[in-house]
């Protein structure tokens, strides 16, 4: 056994040098992963704004069912949203341009 005796300057300093060395060590790990967001039916109708009864009605729209409850995948709207997307004028005639620089490849 080993004793060390140490002032109250350097007992602060190491005690400070540890907690800085655990703290760079803990941001260092990586994140848990994210966890996925089921959200209700009442709340995808509101996130989508449709109606609840359109939102049963509905055929295109991914959701799981757990007995008669459902519940969708919060990210699986998101990708709904998105390639639901109307394309403007700009994005047409940027697909048009790029189509007249393909074919004179």
């Amino acid at each position: 056994m080993i004793i060390v005796q140490l002032d109250s300057e350097q007992l602060s300093a190491l005690i400070q040098n540890a907690v800085c060395d655990a703290i760079t060590a803990s941001h260092r790990a990586e994140p848990p992963a994210k966890q996925p967001r089921y959200i209700s039916h009442s709340e995808a109708s509101i996130f989508l704004g449709l109606a609840e009864q359109t939102l049963y009605q509905r055929k295109d729209i991914p959701c799981y069912r757990i007995g008669k409850k459902r519940l969708y995948l919060e990210s699986d709207l998101w990708e709904f949203v998105s390639d639901h997307r109307k394309k403007t004028t700009q994005d047409i005639e940027r697909e048009v341009q790029r189509l007249k620089d393909n074919s004179k490849k």
